[in-house]
């Protein structure tokens, strides 16, 4: 018996690392299922879009894991070398998926970007920026037609219509070359009359310390609240204001390295160097100026999330007429790196062979895919797209269980 038993113990040794490895396996797997099923769901959206018809997006709201070991040992009689023993590992995961079709997230879905949420898809995807303006500019409006000599604001449409996108991919490219950017800037708008220390202690502590956000809305750590600042100037007793104070947004002018700052810009970045100081020392003192900024933003309208379904369903609509037509972003003169690509591919029916597509999907009885490692900017676009979707997910737009409350 005592052979028996250290066998059935080295069987249940084997089975927790049978499992062990089991676990690990499962974990990578569905990871990746997760990931190309919400590709292959990107593109059923765009094909859809492209034929217009309506968006249906989904979400996984539950996954849960299960798992179980189990060993034994059957022995026939008292002859202990008649025993047989027997290993039985399993795992597995349960999914639960939603619809996100309900009134909290189409609010957010169907309203334009706001310009605080592009400024960190701006800044912090580490992406092509061409690409992003791409997706998100409906249109820009320049604050003069220097190069046209109306002197007027020019209005700059960025729709699938190859004068106006090859216009507007000009444009664009100019405006990154100059050192487009966004920056984040502290606003304090006063809201109260100047008073002594005193005075602000008393009168105005008890309104800060009691502050909070509206009930209605999420706590935001860019929301406007209350604070008291302190003043300079001669009148040394009315020292301290009450002023509200939030985090806005802007577009700036940052000028990339080597390159000169526009002589006549003045919405230049905090941290940017001067006009003046990126002029030579014998140009300054001869009063002359740096190159003026050909590109001047004054106005950009940005698109909702579902809008840049659709404006991807007009290209990939487009290259389905005619495929010879291709939409390219990325031409620039002033950064040979940035050579021009296409936008986004979708390649169907015979054309759709590639061995590891990015996404796959039929619709509508084609079977269509987004090749994977071409030359287009394909997969950034759809990396942009799940986050335009994550961003849309304000609380309680993903219910816990697929049922509907109807009242």
């Amino acid at each position: 018996m005592k052979k028996t038993f250290i066998v059935f113990l080295a069987l249940v040794l084997t089975a927790c690392g049978s499992l062990d490895r089991s676990m690990v396996s499962m974990a990578v797997n569905h990871n990746e299922t997760v990931d190309q099923v919400e590709r292959n769901t990107l593109l059923l959206n765009i094909l859809r879009a492209a034929d217009e018809q309506p968006l249906t997006l989904t979400a996984l709201s539950f996954i849960g894991g299960n798992s179980s070991v189990g060993a034994g040992v059957n022995v026939s009689g008292f002859d202990p070398y008649s025993a047989s023993t027997g290993l039985n590992v399993s795992a597995g995961f349960s999914y639960s998926l939603s619809t996100l079709d309900n009134e909290q997230f189409m609010r957010s879905f169907l309203s334009d970007l706001p310009l605080d949420r592009l400024y960190f898809l701006h800044e912090g995807t580490g992406l092509e920026n061409i690409v992003l303006w791409t997706l998100m500019a409906q249109s820009v409006t320049l604050n003069s037609g220097r190069d046209t000599g109306s002197g007027r604001p020019v209005l700059m449409p960025n729709v699938v219509k190859p004068e106006l996108w090859n216009a507007f991919q000009a444009m664009l490219s100019r405006s990154l070359d100059e050192g487009l950017s966004m920056e984040q800037v502290v606003d304090n708008t006063p809201i109260g009359p100047r008073m002594s220390r005193d005075e602000a202690l008393s009168q105005v502590g008890t309104i800060i310390a009691s502050w909070n956000p509206p009930a209605w809305a999420p706590p935001s750590a860019d929301a406007a609240r209350p604070l008291l600042v302190e003043l300079g100037g001669a009148d040394s007793s009315q020292t301290h204001q009450l002023v509200m104070s939030a985090k806005k947004t802007r577009l700036c002018i940052h000028p990339l390295m080597g390159r000169p700052a526009p002589a006549d810009a003045q919405d230049l970045c905090q941290g940017a160097a001067s006009a003046g100081d990126s002029l030579p020392s014998s140009r300054r003192m001869a009063g002359e100026s740096g190159p003026k900024p050909v590109m001047a933003w004054q106005q950009v309208r940005l698109r909702s999330p579902r809008e840049v379904f659709y404006f991807l369903g007009s290209v990939v609509r487009s290259q389905q007429q005619n495929p010879q037509q291709v939409w390219t972003v990325g031409a620039s003169a002033q950064d040979a790196s940035r050579a021009p690509k296409p936008l986004f591919k979708v390649l169907c029916d015979a054309n759709a062979t590639h061995p590891q597509p990015l996404a796959q999907a039929v619709y509508r009885g084609r079977e269509c895919q987004i090749p994977g490692g071409d030359d287009s900017y394909s997969a950034q676009v759809l990396q942009y797209l799940s986050l335009l979707i994550t961003l849309s997910k304000v609380p309680g737009a993903l219910p816990g269980s697929p049922a509907v409350l109807v009242r």
